[in-house]
């Protein structure tokens, strides 16, 4: 499939499944627009998806997705879109009665409500009627 001319958000796309999923899409000719929370990877994405594909611009932005009050923030500075990967998650690893309050809430945040408002803001704001598009 090709994605020349495409213009694709990837969640979670400086690590693991999305930045995977971000360089492969580059591969495929897409200008990608990466979202993390970390900036060294944020930025190394960005080197490696240039490296693949210099010939379209691709962008990365700096979010904690555990913020959420933001996202329509976030929407607002984001532009336009063909499509959206969404593969930003998190999870906290010990017993039971280890995990906080405030750790089960981050999980909840980044895994449940962020994409949630995120597709939501989205939709409100029209952006390529991207709605039929999520992976």
């Amino acid at each position: 499939m090709d994605f020349t001319g495409k213009h694709i958000l990837v969640v979670g796309g400086s690590a693991g499944i999305g930045k995977t999923t971000a360089l492969n899409l580059a591969k495929k000719g897409a200008a990608i627009s990466i979202i993390g929370r970390n900036t060294i990877r944020v930025n190394e994405t960005l080197r490696e998806l240039n490296e693949i594909n210099s010939g379209v611009k691709h962008t990365g932005h700096i979010f904690d997705l555990v913020k959420i009050e933001n996202i329509s923030i976030l929407v607002n500075d984001l532009g336009s879109y063909n499509g959206l990967v969404y593969s930003a998650g998190i999870q906290k690893i010990a017993p039971l009665q280890f995990i906080s309050n405030q750790d089960f809430a981050e999980v909840q945040y980044v895994n449940s409500f962020a994409p949630f408002y995120l597709i939501r803001d989205l939709v409100k704001s029209g952006v390529n009627q991207i709605w039929n598009k999520f992976l």
